[in-house]
Parts: C-alpha cells; structure tokens; sequence
C-alpha cells in the first residue's frame, strides 16, 4: 500500500507491507541498498522528518497525516502507546514557532539557575554556627 509516490509534490515513495516499511529508491540510503526500511509508524515518521523533510526533500503532507493517524489508530500495547507519545512530542516541538521554543527554552535554565541558588542556600544554612539548645 502506498503512502506516496514520486511526482510533481513528493521527492519519496513509500510502501507499507506487512510488517514494516520501505521508502523506495530512497535518498538518504548510501552505498548499494537502495531503500530504506523501517519496522513501525514512529520509525517511519522519524525517517522521513528527519532524512528528508530536514533536508528540503518534499513530502505530502498527506502522508505525513496518514502516518499519524494510522499509528493513533493502532495504539494497542505498550511500545505502540511510547511510539505516540514520542511522536506527539516531535508534533508538538514542530508546531512551536522559534519565539515560543526560545521562551521554553529560557524558562527551563532560569528554573536550573533557581535550583542552584536554592540547594546553594541550604549548604550556607547548614555552615552556619548556631546556637546551641538548652
């Protein structure tokens, strides 16, 4: 079953059969095997966020759809449920805008810096010399 094929709006074509996954003719395959070959939906998401959407290859966004609801739809066990929730992660970043990402960002060292400050304090209090109790 196709995913997408190469034409006028795909730089990929990927198939789904039993058990896995093939990006055909794959660009990002180097050496002699030509495709790409991937086990689950996170797998193959990752493959084609990263090895071609990253690099400016063009991908459906249709497909793209089809892979996030597909995985969605068959989230039955353990490793399914971990698969979407890395996925909704990936989703998530990808829709943050670069203002937004950079105000998270910011937000969790100034958290980190207030740790520090705080367990800082607390080895202060503890050096300190007081009074004996009666």
């Amino acid at each position: 079953m196709s995913y997408c094929r190469f034409g006028a709006d795909s730089d990929v074509y990927v198939v789904g059969y039993d058990g896995g996954f093939e990006c055909i003719n794959c660009r990002s395959v180097k050496g002699n095997q030509r495709s790409w070959y991937g086990d689950d939906h996170g797998e193959l998401f990752h493959h084609l966020l990263v090895d071609h959407l990253a690099k400016g290859h063009m991908v459906p966004d249709a497909a793209m759809d089809r892979i996030v609801m597909e995985q969605t739809t068959i989230a039955n066990d353990a490793h399914n449920a971990q698969s979407i929730e890395i996925l909704s992660i990936l989703l998530f970043k990808l829709t943050l805008t670069n203002t937004v990402f950079n105000h998270l960002a910011h937000a969790g060292h100034v958290v980190e810096e207030m740790e520090v400050d705080f367990w800082t304090i607390i080895d202060d209090l503890e050096n300190l010399n007081w009074p004996e109790d009666d």
